[in-house]
């Protein structure tokens, strides 16, 4: 696709992500689509995965007509002979997925941390990788209180919102955020 790994992801305060695994295929409407995993390991270079012809699937939450964020789910389906140890993380925020289409940001999120089996024998098999976006992290992430030096106890719509999406996207892959009257 013309792409070329990037090997280190911008990092915010505390947590660098850095590419692992990749990789590029053609949808059912020839749009490109390129699949990158980063993980906080710095150990080796990125390499390309194999994907099953069920590469991913992307699922949006609609409990009610009425719920007030719609958050989403990423299933990616690996075809592997190696161990991906890397993937496998108790952490919340230590794998990120991002999904591309035509070269633009389509998806981003975390795998969650579930238990995943894998053989210890050398044979190809499937591995899917679970992942949630980033505001359905909200829902695991207690609130904390706004500690800003230029405020005094009064914090506009605005701030508490920043706020909870700076908790939920550590690594800052939210860029930009629009607020409609």
């Amino acid at each position: 696709s013309g792409r070329t790994p990037k090997e280190n992801l911008s990092s915010s305060k505390d947590m660098s992500h850095y590419l692992k695994y990749f990789s590029d295929f053609k949808d059912r409407d020839n749009n490109s689509l390129r699949l990158e995993i980063y993980t906080t390991n710095t150990n080796g270079t990125a390499s390309e995965v194999k994907l099953l012809s069920d590469a991913m699937s992307i699922e949006y939450s609609a409990d009610s007509i009425f719920q007030p964020l719609r958050t989403s789910g990423a299933s990616i389906n690996i075809f592997t002979e190696d161990l991906l140890t890397d993937i496998f993380s108790g952490g919340r925020f230590d794998t990120l997925v991002k999904i591309y289409r035509n070269s633009a940001l389509f998806w981003a999120g975390f795998a969650t941390p579930n238990i995943y089996s894998q053989s210890y024998v050398k044979q190809w098999d499937t591995l899917t990788l679970e992942c949630i976006d980033m505001l359905a992290q909200l829902d695991k992430i207690d609130y904390t209180y706004i500690h800003k030096a230029d405020a005094v106890g009064i914090f506009s719509f605005m701030d508490v919102i920043s706020h909870c999406i700076d908790a939920a996207d550590p690594v800052h892959v939210i860029t930009d955020m629009y607020v409609d009257n």
